[in-house]
C-alpha cells in the first residue's frame, strides 16, 4: 500500500503554511486543508497507538526501507513516517511525510501503519520556488535562513505553477497578503553561479546512456527541470512508470552501497539528498582536498556541489537505464533584446509564460541532436497556441536569430570547399551584377536526417538537412533586409536575361535565389529556386539582382536519387508512391557513392525504420 502525495490543483492561488525547509527548492508547505487536518491526525495517531501495547508491535526485522510505520517522539506526539535506511546498529532514517524532515530513530520505537492511516495523504507538500535556479554553490546559509523566516509569517498565499511528477514537487509562487512583490522576487538576487552552462562533453554519457530521440519523430513530453528556453530538461511520459520502479530499487539497495573509494571525473556515483533518497548522479568536477563534488543529476538536470559523505557507489545494474533527463534548447529562439549569446536575465517575462505553457503533456519534435554537444534543438507544440517558439516570438517574449553569425555554421565532410566559396555574409557589400553567371556550390551531403522538399522520380528528388535550418533561415532573412531596405539609383531588375544567371525572386513576404532555366515566352522565363528544388514560370519583371555574397553561399537542398534505381523504374506507380511516402517528410539519408547525372546515390529510411529502398526495388 502507498499514501499519495497531496497535490494542489495547477493554477490555484490558496493560503499556505510553512513547514520544513531544506532550501528554497526544496521545503514543504500545508495549504488550507492541510493545515486543519494536521491536529486531527495527531489526536487520531495519539488514540489509536497510545491504546496499542508494545508487546504486539511487529519485531524490528520485518521493517525494510521503503515501509510506512509511526513513531512517538520524547514529547509523546506520533509521527507518521517512511523509511529511508537502516543502519547495522539498529537505527532507521525516517522521513517524516507529514512535516517534511528526516529522523534517525532507534527501530524499537517503530511501529506498523494501521489500515486507516493510509486513506489519509501526506499532509507536507513538497515544493519549490518557482522560476529561481539552485546555485552550483546551493543557497548559502543565510538566505536559507532568511526564507524560513519568511514561511513563518500569517497570512502567505501560493500559486501553484507546475507539478513535477518524477521528484514529486510542485513550483510555487508565494506572496504575503499585503505584499504586491512575491517571495520569489525577494530571493532572485541571490542567485548567482547558476548552472546554466550547456555540457559540451559527451563523456558526461559515458556510463550512464542519454536517451535516444529521433528527428522528425512527435514525443510525449514533460518538463522537468526548467533554467530557461535555450537549456532546460524534459522526460518522456512513457517512461514515467519505469522510472519511478527503477527509483525505489534504487532505495531498497541504498542500505548496502559502500562509499566511494576513489574519484574520476565523469564517474557514476549513487547521490543521497536531503530526504534521504538516493539519485544517480555523475561527477564532473571535484575540490582540491576531494571534500566536494560538483554531480550532474542526470535524471533531473540539475548541477551542483555536493559533500563527499553523501556519495556512494552506484551498482553496475543501475547503469544501462538511459538518463530520464533530457537536455533539450528550442530551436531558433533566443533572447528579446537581441544578444548574439543566450543570455537570459532572471526577470525576462518569458520564463512565467514559458512554464505555464508546459504544465501539461505537450508534444515535441527534435530537429536535431548537435553534434558537437549533448542536448537537442526541439520544436514544441502545445494544445490551443499550436508551435511554442512562434508563439514567444509573436508575443514579443523572444526573438527568432537575425544574423548570420548567430546561425550554426555550415558543416561538410569536405570542408574545403566550403572555403574556396566564401560563404560569409559579414562585412561591406560586394558589386551588384545583372545577372551571375557563377554556379552556386553543392557541397557533398552527409549522412544524417532530412526534410524531402521537392520530388520528381526515384532518380531526382531533393531534401533539406536538418543541420541547415538554421542557417537558412538567417539567409532568407539577410535576403529581405537587403532588398526591402536596398536603397540605389539604379534598378535592381535584370537587364540581360541568359540561361543559367543567378537572380532572386520575391514569393509573398519571402526572396529565394533562382536560377534562370530558360525562356518560355517574350515576357516569361523558367527558374529553379536553388534551395527548394522546385522550378516555376515567372513574370521577367520579378527576377532580382543578386548580390554577389548572396551567390557565394552553397545550395541548402541537396539533389539526391535512390541508389540501385534507374530510369526504368520511374513509372507513375512509383512516383506517386514516393510522393505519398516521402514528400514534406523527415527521413535518415545515408549516401551510397559519388554523384550520378548531378544527384546522389542514397538509401533513405523512412520514420517507420525502413528503408524506402527495398520497397521500391521489390516492385
Amino acid at each position: 500500500m502507498n499514501i499519495p502525495s497531496l497535490t494542489p490543483n495547477v493554477g490555484s492561488m490558496e493560503r499556505v503554511y510553512g513547514s520544513h525547509v531544506n532550501d528554497l527548492n526544496d521545503f514543504y508547505l500545508y495549504s488550507s486543508w492541510s493545515h486543519h487536518k494536521l491536529p486531527q491526525l495527531d489526536q487520531q495517531l495519539a488514540e489509536a497507538y497510545s491504546q496499542s501495547s508494545s508487546s504486539s508491535t511487529t519485531a524490528s526485522e520485518e521493517f525494510n526501507i521503503g515501509d510506512y510505520c509511526v513513531y512517538q517522539s520524547e514529547n509523546e506526539v506520533w509521527y507518521r513516517g517512511l523509511i529511508r535506511e537502516r543502519d547495522s546498529n539498529g537505527n532507521a532514517i525516517v522521513f517524516k511525510i507529514d512535516y517534511g524532515d528526516v529522523q534517525r530513530i532507534p527501530i524499537r520505537l517503530l511501529r506498523p501503519l494501521q489500515k486507516w492511516a493510509f486513506e489519509v495523504p501526506r499532509l507536507a507538500i513538497h515544493c519549490s520556488l518557482a522560476d529561481l535556479v539552485k546555485p552550483i554553490n546551493g543557497w548559502s546559509s543565510e538566505v536559507i535562513n532568511q526564507f524560513g523566516s519568511q514561511l513563518t509569517k500569517s497570512f502567505l498565499y501560493g500559486k501553484f505553477i507546475s507539478y513535477n511528477q518524477p521528484t514529486d514537487i510542485l513550483s510555487v509562487e508565494i506572496k504575503g497578503k499585503e505584499s504586491n512583490i512575491s517571495v520569489n522576487k525577494v530571493f532572485e538576487p541571490y542567485q548567482k553561479e547558476q548552472s546554466t552552462f550547456q555540457m559540451s562533453d559527451k563523456l558526461v554519457y559515458k556510463h550512464i546512456p542519454m536517451e535516444k530521440l529521433c528527428a522528425g519523430v512527435s514525443y510525449k513530453i514533460h518538463l522537468l527541470y526548467y533554467i530557461n528556453p535555450s537549456h532546460f530538461y524534459v522526460y518522456l511520459r512513457e517512461k514515467t512508470r519505469s522510472h519511478n520502479q527503477f527509483q525505489n530499487k534504487l532505495q531498497e539497495v541504498g542500505k548496502n552501497l559502500s562509499r566511494i573509494s576513489s574519484s574520476v571525473k565523469y564517474q557514476a556515483v549513487a547521490v543521497e539528498d536531503n530526504n534521504a533518497m538516493w539519485l544517480r548522479g555523475i561527477i564532473l568536477d571535484f575540490s582540491y582536498d576531494l571534500q566536494k563534488f560538483r554531480i550532474y543529476f542526470i535524471d533531473i538536470g540539475q548541477i551542483e556541489f555536493i559533500p563527499k559523505n553523501k556519495l556512494r557507489q552506484l551498482p553496475d545494474e543501475f547503469l544501462n537505464e538511459p538518463a530520464l533527463a533530457i537536455p533539450c534548447r528550442l530551436y531558433s529562439i533566443g533572447p528579446i533584446n537581441g544578444n548574439e549569446q543566450p543570455i537570459w536575465k532572471p526577470d525576462d517575462k518569458v520564463h512565467d509564460e514559458f512554464q505555464r505553457l508546459m504544465v501539461n503533456y505537450i508534444t515535441c519534435q527534435v530537429v536535431r541532436l548537435h553534434q558537437d554537444q549533448v542536448y537537442y534543438d526541439v520544436e514544441i507544440i502545445v494544445p490551443d497556441i499550436d508551435d511554442l517558439g512562434t508563439f514567444l516570438v509573436s508575443n514579443n517574449l523572444a526573438s527568432r536569430p537575425t544574423s548570420i553569425s548567430q546561425h550554426s555554421t555550415i558543416t561538410s565532410s569536405e570542408p574545403s570547399q566550403l572555403a574556396a566559396s566564401g560563404t560569409t555574409l559579414s562585412g561591406r557589400q560586394t558589386q551588384t551584377t545583372t545577372g551571375s553567371t557563377s554556379t552556386v556550390p553543392i557541397v557533398p551531403p552527409n549522412d544524417g536526417y532530412y526534410w524531402i522538399s521537392q520530388i520528381y522520380s526515384a532518380t531526382e528528388f531533393y531534401a533539406f538537412p536538418y543541420s541547415h535550418r538554421d542557417t537558412f533561415d538567417g539567409v532568407c532573412k539577410d535576403l529581405k533586409a537587403y532588398y526591402d531596405s536596398f536603397v540605389n539609383d539604379q534598378s535592381l531588375n535584370v537587364t540581360v536575361i541568359l540561361d543559367g544567371n543567378l537572380c532572386a525572386i520575391q514569393q509573398s513576404d519571402k526572396y529565394y535565389r533562382v536560377i534562370i532555366r530558360r525562356r518560355e515566352s517574350q515576357s516569361k522565363v523558367l527558374v529553379k529556386l536553388i534551395d527548394r528544388g522546385d522550378e516555376i514560370i515567372v513574370h521577367t519583371s520579378e527576377l532580382l539582382q543578386i548580390d554577389n555574397k548572396f551567390s557565394t553561399i552553397p545550395a541548402f537542398v541537396q539533389p539526391f536519387r535512390l541508389h540501385h534505381c534507374d530510369e526504368s523504374q520511374n513509372s507513375a506507380n512509383v512516383i506517386r508512391q514516393l510522393k505519398k511516402l516521402l514528400f514534406n517528410q523527415s527521413v535518415y539519408i545515408t549516401r551510397q557513392g559519388s554523384m550520378i547525372n548531378g544527384s546522389y546515390p542514397v538509401e533513405v529510411i523512412l520514420s517507420n525504420q525502413q528503408s524506402l529502398n527495398k520497397m521500391i526495388l521489390q516492385q
